[in-house]
């Protein structure tokens, strides 16, 4: 699984580059055969003013042209980290599931059209 990161607005130590990867990748760790790349963009909103600004934006590329896109704003960037790989954790897992869904119902009706 191939992980690009994008900044806009704050410098990405490597403590931050280190916590965002170990988290994406304990998130997504069992759907990485299934997963083309991420893209993930972190951005202060704020300009290094207090307050929530710290927004964090994960693009994730699906085989078969699948993108699921989630997003956290915190007062942390950290945080909205840690949020966004839970979500993104979820989206995948679901996204995954849907295609699954559809056949069956689409396999019901032909058997059902055959009778």
């Amino acid at each position: 699984m191939e992980t690009t990161i994008h900044t806009q607005g704050l410098v990405m130590t490597p403590k931050l580059k280190a916590h965002l990867t170990r988290r994406l990748t304990f998130a997504l760790y069992r759907f990485e055969n299934r997963i083309n790349r991420t893209d993930v963009y972190v951005k202060d909103q704020n300009g290094g003013k207090a307050g929530i600004g710290k927004s964090v934006v994960a693009q994730v590329h699906l085989n078969g042209g699948i993108k699921v896109v989630v997003e956290a704003t915190e007062h942390d960037s950290r945080a909205a980290i840690s949020v966004v790989a839970k979500r993104a954790k979820r989206a995948v897992k679901r996204a995954l599931k849907e295609p699954l869904a559809r056949r069956r119902v689409s396999l019901g009706k032909l058997s059902m059209e055959g009778a």
